[in-house]
Order: structure tokens, then C-alpha cells, then sequence
């Protein structure tokens, strides 16, 4: 028999997301990119200034399940979600800068151009 669980809404950090134990995915939104990252952290010549924002503790949740992160970005008139594999997001943040701090909080922030855009989805 399978046994097949609901999407969990969790919240870490104050942020909420949703976790897919069937399929080990974290969803999240976002309002808009981190547009200066690439400056602020120091891998603009190699991914861009554009990164993705996310509350440490999420991603501490993403590295425990070794789920994949997709993120939808509100401030796109498209509202797209693009995804990212576990394998990359550790390796990324393993051997590159990625932890900002602001009003208190750290983030990880991931290039976006790291991400994927996540295909057949209708939004």
C-alpha cells in the first residue's frame, strides 16, 4: 500500500512555506529578487547580481530533507517559479558566499541564475 501524505505549511524564521514530503520539495515565495547580491557578496563576475533571498532556517530545513527549493517571485508579472536541486544548493552554498544579514535576520541568498525555470507550470 501507498501512503501518500498532504502538503505540509510550515513556518521557519517567519517566513512560510509549503514542504512535499512525497516528492521532497520546499515552496516558498518571495516578493522580489536581491537585485545588488552579486555586488554585495562578491560573485557578481561569475553569476550575475541577482540572487534569491532566503530565511537561513529554510534552508537549513531544505539541507536537512535534501529536498529541492521552488520559489516563486511575486514581483515578476509572470509570478514564475523556478527550482533548484539539493546538490546544487548545498554545493553553492558549501564553496561560495551566500549568508546576508538585514534587519536582523540572515539570509542565504542564491544566484538566480543557479535556478531553473520550472517547466509546465501554469500561473
Amino acid at each position: 500500500m501507498i501512503m501518500i501524505s498532504l502538503p505540509k505549511y510550515l513556518t521557519l524564521g517567519g517566513q512560510q512555506f509549503i514542504y512535499n514530503e512525497n516528492n521532497h520539495t520546499v515552496i516558498l515565495e518571495i516578493t522580489e529578487p536581491f537585485n545588488q547580491a552579486g555586488r554585495l557578496l562578491s560573485w557578481e563576475p561569475q553569476f550575475g547580481m541577482k540572487g534569491l533571498g532566503v530565511n537561513k532556517e529554510i534552508i537549513s530545513f531544505v539541507q536537512k530533507t535534501k529536498s529541492k527549493l521552488l520559489i516563486r517571485i511575486l514581483s515578476e508579472a509572470s509570478k514564475n517559479s523556478y527550482w533548484i536541486n539539493y546538490d546544487k544548493l548545498r554545493d553553492t552554498i558549501k564553496n561560495h558566499t551566500t549568508e546576508y544579514s538585514v534587519s536582523g535576520k540572515t539570509l542565504n541568498v542564491i544566484p538566480w541564475m543557479l535556478f531553473s525555470l520550472l517547466p509546465g507550470v501554469a500561473n
